[in-house]
């Protein structure tokens, strides 16, 4: 039982209402997830549905196949789609330098080429799910009493995210202990099943590696792993803010050294010079009705639209989107499914869009960010788009259209640097390399400070 007795002290240092970070600690400061009621709610439905998750995640044979003796300098994971976009260019960079890198995501992600050639898919096999099961059985009576003090909804609601964390838990301490990698690298560190790898790595001291794979928010947990590669100073600001959110308890978790590399994602394109489209970007959190109306009000004014929807919408709002504008000559629709964002990008001669860093994503393709609220969001301008001036601010779809005919739109080279230190630089475009380059030398005991972006960092120590 040896297992056993490591997964427990991984949790008497993370413990399962922070591994599931925003449902056990930020739950009361995010009134979507607490507007939004589940279908199953109470803790026995909430199980019921763990152990549908549970099975649609086990394979017979436990992936990736790890052969004995096998092992790999650099473990890359990723979650999501948008995960894998930032990470790609770190993975082919490292392999260029004949790294041996194992990059693992979702089968179900593997679909485009380009993710096929470069990752392999994770499923939990039989015997993490006997171990999960087994965890959940002996923490049972603690975790339900912690999550009663805490929050009733939190344990009626979400009882399964914060059990999910024992499956991930056993399947990275069985990973790690196979392939014994001395780098792990990540894009998320609020996530369950990055930050249960995140946790598992800090307990066998293996070097933990973060890079940003979108804009950060003051709600996101305190920044401790070994090496954090940020977009840019917005991002470390951010998190010097978010230095609170961290337990109150003293924790086994090692301080960053701090590095502003830029954007990661893959960002380079070439636009074409007739009619470029008015991009219009929708998150999980945006009305599809209100969103309608909007590029309805947008075409109707005689511009074309290309609209893309988030990776995880909703297929009730997808199915709106497609029944509205499937053969409308003056829409497209970009399935993240299939266009990669730089694909998108490409096409747009602006992008319209709320709360999300797809903005931020814009303004390094050189496509003019417009900010536009569909509907009154909690939290205005979340990242600072407007304020920092990155995006400009549209009140109103006819504002928006005024511009378009005055031609006002532009980019803010300076505060797009905010957001991403990379801009205007050598390093443009080239992120990916500069992270691989930076770890190559990290691993020759190179000293952080003399590294391109190092940001001395006091808070973190």
């Amino acid at each position: 039982m040896r297992w056993y007795k490591a997964i427990r002290k991984i949790l008497a240092n993370e413990p399962e209402t922070w591994l599931a970070y925003f449902h056990g600690q930020q739950l009361q400061s995010m009134p979507h997830m607490i507007r939004n009621k589940p279908v199953l709610r109470g803790i026995f439905w909430r199980l019921f549905y763990l152990l549908l998750w549970m099975f649609k995640e086990t394979r017979f044979r436990s992936k990736p196949s790890v052969k004995r003796g096998q092992t790999c300098k650099y473990l890359v994971f990723a979650d999501t789609v948008n995960q894998a976009n930032s990470l790609n260019g770190v993975v082919d960079a490292l392999r260029e330098q004949g790294e041996l890198v194992v990059a693992i995501c979702k089968s179900k992600f593997l679909g485009h080429p380009e993710r096929k050639e470069r990752y392999v898919p994770y499923h939990l096999g039989p015997l993490d799910d006997i171990k999960g099961l087994y965890l959940l059985i002996t923490r049972w009576r603690d975790l339900t009493e912690s999550l009663s003090e805490q929050s009733p909804i939190a344990a009626r609601w979400y009882f399964d995210k914060f059990c999910a964390s024992y499956f991930y838990l056993v399947y990275f301490y069985r990973l790690f202990n196979r392939l014994r990698p001395e780098f792990v690298i990540t894009a998320n560190d609020h996530n369950v099943p990055n930050r249960c790898m995140l946790a598992v790595a800090h307990y066998m001291g293996i070097k933990t590696v973060y890079l940003q794979h979108a804009s950060v928010g003051r709600l996101f947990p305190a920044l401790r792993m070994n090496y954090a590669f940020l977009d840019g100073q917005s991002a470390l600001d951010t998190y010097l803010v978010c230095e609170g959110n961290q337990p109150a308890y003293p924790t086994s978790v090692p301080a960053p050294s701090v590095f502003l590399t830029g954007q990661k994602k893959n960002l380079r394109i070439q636009r074409p010079v007739d009619k470029p489209y008015i991009g219009v970007a929708v998150n999980t959190l945006d009305r599809a009705d209100l969103v309608v109306c909007f590029v309805n009000a947008v075409i109707e004014s005689g511009r074309e639209v290309c609209l893309r929807w988030h990776p995880a919408q909703a297929p009730a709002d997808i199915n709106r989107y497609k029944r509205t504008y499937v053969g409308n000559s003056k829409v497209i629709l970009s399935d993240p499914k299939v266009d990669s964002i730089s694909q998108f990008m490409e096409r747009l001669h602006c992008l319209v869009a709320g709360n999300t860093s797809i903005l931020l994503e814009a303004a390094v393709a050189r496509v003019c960010p417009v900010y536009f609220e569909y509907q009154p969001p909690d939290t205005p301008d979340v990242y600072g788009f407007v304020k920092h001036g990155l995006a400009l601010h549209a009140r109103s779809v006819n504002e928006f259209l005024s511009w378009l005919d005055l031609d006002k739109l532009g980019l803010n080279k300076t505060a797009v640097q905010y957001y991403s230190a990379s801009f205007g630089t050598e390093w443009e475009g080239r992120e990916g390399k500069l992270v691989a380059e930076h770890l190559l030398k990290l691993d020759r005991k190179v000293c952080p400070k003399s590294l391109w972006g190092f940001r001395d960092v006091k808070a973190f120590r």
